[in-house]
């Protein structure tokens, strides 16, 4: 009698594991995978400043750089600040497809000290 009730012990727990098993396949196929969008900008030339906001102090410097404050070494700039906003749309998803794009930002900034 022990040797039944144990071999049917074993079998609930197999069939506990096949249940959780396929619970987790049909979960998984409601998952949205994440399709990586880049883009990167060394440089801003002339013609992209059409793409580009500038608010307060900034602009595009003949460099090709942007510039988000007034920077000229014989003129005080205290209190001078600006920002760049691009004007097109990034879209985070396809609408054909459903599928989302990852969104991680990283920003690096050069800074000139005049003397």
């Amino acid at each position: 009698m022990a040797l039944f009730h144990s071999s049917n012990s074993h079998l609930q727990s197999s069939n506990l594991v096949l249940i959780l098993f396929h619970i987790f396949l049909f979960f998984s196929f409601f998952i949205v995978s994440a399709t990586p969008l880049s883009f990167n900008y060394p440089k801003f030339p002339s013609d992209m400043a059409d793409e580009l906001e500038f608010q307060g102090d900034a602009y595009h410097s003949p460099s090709n750089t942007l510039a988000l404050t007034i920077g000229e070494v014989d003129k005080p700039f205290n209190f001078s600040a600006g920002r760049v906003i691009y004007k097109k749309p990034i879209h985070l998803w396809d609408n054909a497809t459903n599928n989302l794009t990852d969104f991680i930002t990283h920003f690096s900034f050069l800074l000139f000290p005049f003397h």
